[in-house]
């Protein structure tokens, strides 16, 4: 199959790392996200990418 008028994008994500900064205080609310916007939580056993936000501050996460 060949489809026509479409480039090549970048998705962004070119290097992982570990991340030891304390930004999202976990002892405050915050809300977890899958990778498509569905609200999740951590606990709920999803594998995948995960993005938590908290306030103004917002960390993607690999569980």
């Amino acid at each position: 199959m060949s489809v026509k008028g479409t480039k090549p994008v970048g998705t962004g994500i070119n290097q992982t790392q570990i991340s030891t900064s304390t930004d999202i205080d976990f002892s405050l609310p915050y809300q977890v996200y899958t990778i498509d916007g569905k609200k999740t939580s951590l606990s709920n056993g999803y594998k995948g990418i995960l993005i938590i936000k908290q306030g103004k501050n917002a960390k993607k996460i690999v569980k």
